[in-house]
């Protein structure tokens, strides 16, 4: 799915946790939970949300795990990174997979990385010995490298 233009896509949206009775409205009443950030550049969204749990809903999910959001650290240029996902989860959890690379390139929310993304790692966390950099993307433009949006920038936004 390509990311939506604008905000009227989440207004019914929910999201099902595979192998949990839970489900995730993004939308409680007339004020939604979740904020997602958007390049001024474009006015596009970034492909990262956060959403606010409940008390239920965050124990429920704590088995995933999670990051505090004053764990977000700075990515830098040869540091070793590992990205982290769950590939073959459709409709039953499945262990997660983890992938070593290292930081290439740093420029604005984007980081490079010296190994592609592969299937299922797609927005799982991509961490360094120091905190959680951001959210694994996918490839670069050269189908070598990954690519990892960084929430550093964001952090204002999606967790304010």
């Amino acid at each position: 799915m390509n990311t939506p233009a604008n905000l009227s896509f989440f207004m019914s949206v929910s999201f099902q946790v595979v192998g949990k009775n839970v489900r995730l409205a993004l939308q409680t009443g007339i004020s939604g939970r979740y904020s997602i950030a958007n390049d001024p550049s474009d006015g596009m969204f970034f492909d990262a949300m956060s959403v606010k749990l409940s008390g239920f809903e965050a124990a429920s999910l704590a088995a995933y795990g999670f990051y505090e959001a004053s764990s977000i650290v700075a990515a830098t240029v040869g540091e070793k990174i590992l990205m982290t996902g769950f590939p073959g989860m459709k409709l039953h959890p499945k262990s997660a997979t983890s992938l070593g690379a290292v930081v290439t390139q740093v420029e604005g929310v984007s980081v490079a990385v010296s190994k592609a993304g592969q299937p299922g790692l797609s927005g799982g966390p991509a961490t360094t010995s120091s905190g959680l950099v951001g959210l694994v993307q996918g490839t670069t433009k050269t189908p070598t490298e990954g690519l990892i949006t960084s929430l550093l920038l964001l952090k204002p936004i999606l967790f304010s």
